[in-house]
C-alpha cells in the first residue's frame, strides 16, 4: 500500500508498483520522466493526480482500477489500462495523448470527463468492453474512437439552453437513457 505520497522531478516514472495488487492512494505525481504512475497486474489506484509527466499519466496492466484520479498535462495518455481493468469518475484534460485509452478487452470505462487531450477522449482499440455515461468535450482526436465489438452507451450531444433564471427549465439533454454518453 502506497498512500500520501508524492514523487516529482524523477528521471523515470514518479510512482511505479512492481507487484500485482498494490494500492496507491492520495498521491501525486509531477513533472517526472516516464510516467506518473506505473502499475502491473491488478494494481489499484484511488484519489490520485498525475500532472505534466513526460509519459503516461497512469499506466498499469490487466486487472486494475483506476478511480476518482485527475490526469493532466502529460506527454502521452492520461490513463492507459489494458484487459479487464475498471476505469471510473476519472477527470483526464490536456494530455498528450488520449484521455484514457483502453487496448484490451473485458474493461468497463464508466462516468469519467475528458477534455481537450490532442488524442481522442476515449479511445478503445479492444473489444467486449462497457463504455457507459462519460461526457466529452473538446478533443483534437475526436471525443470517442472506440472499434466495433464494444458495448457503448448513445452518444448524445446535448442542446444548449437558454439564459435559466431560478430553476429553469433547462432545455434538457435530449434522451431519457441513464447509459448514455454525452459529447458537447
Amino acid at each position: 500500500v502506497i498512500t500520501a505520497c508524492a514523487a516529482s522531478y524523477n528521471t523515470s516514472h514518479g510512482i511505479s508498483a512492481g507487484y500485482p495488487g498494490v494500492v496507491i492512494s492520495e498521491c501525486s505525481s509531477l513533472n517526472n520522466g516516464g510516467s506518473g504512475f506505473r502499475g502491473v497486474t491488478s494494481t489499484s489506484f484511488k484519489h490520485c493526480v498525475a500532472r505534466e509527466n513526460a509519459g503516461h499519466g497512469f499506466r498499469a496492466d490487466t486487472g486494475s482500477t483506476f478511480t476518482d484520479c485527475l490526469a493532466s498535462l502529460n506527454g502521452t495518455n492520461g490513463i492507459l489500462a489494458r484487459a479487464r481493468s475498471y476505469v471510473l469518475h476519472n477527470d483526464c484534460s490536456n494530455n498528450g495523448g488520449a484521455g484514457i485509452a483502453v487496448e484490451a478487452d473485458a474493461s468497463r470505462i464508466e462516468a469519467n470527463t475528458v477534455t481537450g487531450n490532442t488524442g481522442a477522449g476515449i479511445d478503445v482499440s479492444g473489444t467486449v468492453n462497457l463504455i457507459f455515461h462519460n461526457s466529452a468535450r473538446g478533443n483534437s482526436g475526436g471525443n470517442y474512437d472506440i472499434v466495433s465489438g464494444n458495448r457503448v452507451g448513445i452518444i448524445v450531444i446535448p442542446t444548449v439552453s437558454g439564459a435559466i433564471t431560478g430553476n429553469g427549465p433547462g432545455s434538457g439533454f435530449g434522451t431519457t437513457d441513464p447509459w448514455a454518453n454525452f459529447g458537447f
